[in-house]
């Protein structure tokens, strides 16, 4: 887990550098040469503030995950909430590669997102895999706990 989301952050580097190496593919601008000079500008501006500022984010949520997974494993317990709240964030962070359009992007980038997306959703069926196991164990324990008090009821134990 803690391997995938560290290639996770890697490939989001890469992300983020493949895109500074390969500007972005410019769509047609109409107007005259000023204007369009100033429509590509800002478009550059905010494709690149865009870019770095999901790779801030994205970074943060990982690292926060992987600060929290490591409290549950030691000191705090961990529940439905966890999971679920989880598995909504990799399921967005899983997207965020393909937010702008593909005509955009160069190939390289392209690529760079679709492996993110897949190491993104190996983390996020890991996390269905261990909220399905919790689901499970918690109704192993009900069962286990229900007989045992109601054994104690059969035999006049109270």
């Amino acid at each position: 887990m803690l391997v995938c989301c560290s290639l996770i952050i890697l490939l989001l580097i890469f992300w983020i550098f493949t895109s500074i190496n390969f500007p972005p593919n410019l769509p047609k601008f109409e107007g005259t040469n000023s204007d369009i000079e100033a429509q590509e500008k800002t478009f550059i501006t905010n494709y690149y503030l865009g870019k770095v500022m999901s790779y801030i984010s994205n970074s943060l949520v990982i690292i926060a995950f992987v600060i929290y997974l490591t409290l549950a494993r030691h000191r705090v317990q961990v529940g439905y909430g966890f999971f679920i709240s989880w598995i909504i964030v990799f399921t967005l962070l899983g997207f965020v590669c393909h937010v702008s359009p593909y005509s955009h992007h160069s190939n390289g980038l392209i690529a760079i997102g679709a492996l993110t997306s897949i190491l993104t959703t190996s983390v996020l069926i890991y996390l269905i895999y261990s909220a399905i196991k919790l689901h499970i164990e918690r109704k192993v324990q009900y069962y286990e706990y229900y007989k045992i008090h109601k054994q104690k009821n059969k035999n006049g134990n109270t």
